[in-house]
């Protein structure tokens, strides 16, 4: 009887930095929100900024995975007209 191995979910350093930087993010971005709920001068500049932080971080994250998923593409393109060739 075979075992079988659990598949564990290793998650990057990347991943696991990027997670916690839209969790921050979020929270901080609701601050201003929380200030005026609290009867504070909210700063509207502030909530724009991490809101601003938020989508430059997924636009970041989404580009270096095109750029991966473009090089394993190309790899593979590549390897196949190596087979096509050397067969």
């Amino acid at each position: 009887m075979k075992k079988r191995k659990r598949k564990r979910l290793h998650k990057t350093y990347t991943k696991k930095l990027t997670r916690n930087m839209l969790v921050i993010g979020i929270i901080s971005g609701n601050i201003p929100y929380l200030l005026s709920a609290l009867g504070r001068e909210p700063v509207s500049e502030l909530g724009q900024v991490w809101v601003l932080g938020i989508v430059a971080v997924c636009i970041g994250y989404l580009v270096r995975g095109f750029k991966d998923s473009k090089e394993t593409s190309d790899d593979e393109y590549r390897r196949m007209l190596l087979d096509n060739v050397g067969g």
